[in-house]
């Protein structure tokens, strides 16, 4: 870890440097240029005071502990998207003038220290909803305070800001359907802003090499464990590769040069390829693609080109998407809790599995014997995804099927996902497992079924079980 030998270089700033006046931004899960919010704020506020500017992105002590499960919190896969994402980020930072930091530290601990460095009045970032996040703005808001600079937030991860929801969030409907038509019938999605043409400079003599080597340091460190781990399967649906290009790239390859978005519907189900689904969510989770953007994205094709059910269905998941930011942030630790969301009432029906530990392990290694959940598990462990449609049927059966406590299943999928965001990924397992919104007694798949209609001539199967 960087944090301690953060604190011995303080030395090393020049009198001038802790002299000038500098802005300092924070990037977390909004890893892009392009609709940054908080981003812009921060840009117009070091104009207009004449201050210097400084990007930072911290790996902070959460990437390397486990849940109470014994899980990773932070597996190699997501780790080297973020890490892509990051560098790209930083080289189209310094196109424009700009520098990125990507610190080894604790960002409670060391943005105060900087702030005080840097005699900066203000750290910009983009706010969060789920209790992690929420208590890191928290203390660091009150570390800020005491160094005299304030944290500014903005809405940057959901497509509304809290204060254009149509109702008080204490009122938050507490089934999608409800919440869908009241923000489709009296809320609207801002238009996207621009990507920056230019960024004010850093602060001068930024070139302390115990922070420029930190990106290359953790690199490194995260390749290491690839080549324990093994690079991502071939088979992917997609190589994913972080970054915002790549995630623009995505999406004017499914929009624009091939229509797939047409039929977007009636595909979504799919286990194969990169045709199937937009597979937007890798670029969603680390904030490369603005969800603002992809709605207007939409819009514009409808206006442009198309409008079907297709078109929409799009906007209809991004809206799933949505309602699930704001259920973590109304009910916050609630959602990781054991009988999540669910009344006092219902809780008195048992609904935690207490089923040993092996049947836990056959699930995670794809060995169950169920041929459509063991393929599934597959391609989770050797690329970092999964499709929806296996995601439902998987987390199905480790709860209704194998009698395992949900949260283990909502944990593994934190350390194996690419895609992970907390917020979609424990709503969804709280939903399947009956104690989220709208819960009900049993929404236990049948697998077999599934597998049927959805693998017909049991082509995925076979391509993740040969």
């Amino acid at each position: 870890m960087m944090s301690h030998q953060a604190s011995s270089n303080q030395s090393t700033f020049s009198k001038e440097e802790m002299a000038e006046s500098s802005i300092l931004f924070w990037f977390r899960h909004d890893l892009r240029l392009r609709d940054n919010r908080s981003l812009s704020a921060a840009l117009k506020h070091a104009k207009k005071h004449n201050q210097r500017f400084l990007m930072l992105y911290f790996c902070d002590p959460l990437w390397r502990q486990t849940d109470p499960f014994g899980h990773e919190r932070m597996g190699v896969y997501r780790a080297q998207f973020i890490l892509e994402s990051l560098q790209e980020l930083k080289l189209e930072i310094e196109e424009l003038g700009g520098e990125l930091l990507v610190l080894d530290a604790d960002p409670i601990v060391e943005l105060p220290r900087l702030a005080q460095t840097f005699n900066s009045d203000y750290v910009f970032a983009s706010r969060h909803v789920c209790t992690e996040e929420t208590r890191q703005e928290q203390d660091l808001a009150q570390a800020l305070d005491s160094k005299n600079c304030k944290l500014a937030l903005a809405w940057n991860h959901t497509l509304y800001g809290q204060q254009n929801l149509p109702f008080a969030l204490g009122d938050l409907p507490d089934i999608y359907t409800q919440f869908r038509k009241q923000v489709e019938r009296s809320a609207s999605v801002v238009a996207p802003l621009d990507k920056p043409s230019r960024l004010q400079e850093a602060p001068q003599a930024l070139n302390d090499s115990a922070y420029s080597c930190q990106l290359q340091d953790l690199q490194a460190e995260w390749d290491e464990k690839l080549k324990e781990y093994g690079q991502r399967d071939q088979r992917a649906t997609m190589l994913h590769k972080g970054g915002a290009k790549a995630g623009e790239e995505r999406l004017a390859f499914y929009f624009w040069d091939t229509a797939l978005i047409e039929s977007y519907k009636e595909t979504r189900n799919g286990l194969i390829g990169d045709r199937y689904s937009t597979q937007f969510s890798p670029w969603l989770a680390v904030g490369a693609l603005s969800p603002r953007w992809i709605w207007h994205e939409t819009l514009r094709y409808e206006d442009e080109v198309k409008a079907n059910s297709s078109t929409y269905w799009v906007r209809f998941e991004l809206l799933w998407r949505e309602y699930f930011q704001w259920v973590a942030y109304l009910y916050g630790a609630a959602l990781f809790k054991p009988y999540g969301l669910t009344s006092e009432l219902q809780r008195k029906t048992p609904k935690l599995g207490r089923a040993s530990v092996k049947h836990f392990q056959r699930w995670a290694r794809g060995e169950t014997g169920n041929e459509f959940i063991d393929a599934n598990m597959k391609e989770l462990n050797l690329t970092g995804f999964m499709s929806n449609r296996g995601r439902q049927n998987v987390a199905s059966y480790l709860i209704h099927d194998l009698g395992v406590d949900w949260r283990m299943g909502a944990g593994y999928f934190e350390s194996k996902l690419i895609d992970y965001d907390p917020a979609a990924n424990w709503g969804n397992w709280a939903y399947i497992a009956g104690v989220g919104n709208d819960p009900r007694p049993q929404r236990k798949f049948n697998t077999y079924g599934q597998a049927e209609r959805y693998d017909a001539r049991g082509e995925y199967r076979a391509l993740w079980l040969n």
